[in-house]
């Protein structure tokens, strides 16, 4: 299939030294819109957007979603990293996925989002996703096919992550969930989400890079960990984690009656080989009881 991408990484949303510079900029961006509706309007085998690091505008993504959601292309990924889009974007996006159920990677890290977008972005998503999940419906066929979701890098503190547990405990499709950079007070604002985590039956991977969760928020994770058994990879580099966090983390996989873990990223946290072993070998014995 025919792939439609507008990267921006020739520097379309890089600082300029004078106005005249950031108008050309701005100018340009909304000529390749304009290209890519075009395209959108006249091609039903656009299967990727890319418009990473685009500088694009909720204005903008309105004209984008409008002929996207006329377009009789089967969308699959739509990456809008890096970008300027606010609380009003929330819901183009979910107008987006309403129309083009087909989408299965929805990027949106880096954005300007916060609790009131992530809010409005995850009551679209379960609406969509469970509309009878008060009868315990299953998910619509229809809608099944999101697996990866970034919403990192929003600006997102303990009320957005309240909507984003509501939404994971209806057990979404959802496979990859990213919450890396969130703009937290620490590690008790993670308490709802981890605790959501307990019950999901389809979350693999969860990236929370950079959100000072520390060796409590550790140990409030781990005990998500010995419940959960779908979490494969967990992301969890520059959270300030130490050994007793670190042997809490390996001690829920020891104890877990059917984890599926098999890797925990640690990176630039001040925790000791000794402990990494130590995690390395719980997954390893895990693993072999479970073979």
């Amino acid at each position: 299939m025919e792939t439609s991408a507008l990267n921006g990484g020739s520097g379309v949303s890089e600082e300029v030294e004078d106005e005249e510079d950031d108008e050309e900029d701005g100018n340009a961006l909304i000529n390749q819109i304009m290209d890519l509706i075009a395209v959108l309007e006249h091609c039903d085998e656009v299967d990727q957007l890319v418009l990473r690091n685009t500088g694009m505008t909720d204005h903008l993504l309105r004209a984008l979603a409008a002929a996207l959601i006329k377009s009789e292309s089967d969308v699959e990924t739509i990456n809008l990293n890096l970008n300027d889009l606010g609380p009003a974007g929330a819901d183009d996006i979910v107008r987006i996925m309403e129309a083009k159920p087909s989408v299965n990677s929805l990027l949106l890290y880096g954005n300007h989002l916060g609790d009131n977008g992530i809010r409005r972005l995850m009551e679209g998503l379960s609406a969509l996703y469970s509309p009878q999940a008060e009868t315990s419906v299953p998910f619509p066929g229809q809608y099944n096919d999101l697996t990866e979701l970034d919403i990192g890098g929003n600006h997102i503190t303990a009320d957005g992550l309240g909507t984003v547990a509501a939404f994971l405990r209806l057990d979404p499709p959802l496979k990859s969930l990213g919450l890396a950079h969130c703009a937290t007070c620490g590690w008790e604002d993670w308490g709802e989400v981890f605790d959501a985590v307990k019950t999901n039956t389809n979350i693999t991977n969860i990236l929370l890079d950079e959100n000072g969760l520390g060796d409590k928020g550790a140990r409030l994770l781990a005990e998500a960990i010995r419940v959960n058994t779908s979490l494969v990879t967990l992301d969890l580099d520059g959270n300030g984690i130490g050994d007793t966090g670190g042997d809490a983390l390996a001690l829920s996989i020891t104890w877990s009656r059917g984890s599926a873990l098999q890797n925990i990223s640690l990176d630039e946290n001040p925790i000791s080989e000794e402990a990494m072993d130590r995690i390395r070998n719980a997954i390893s014995e895990r693993q072999n009881v479970d073979a």
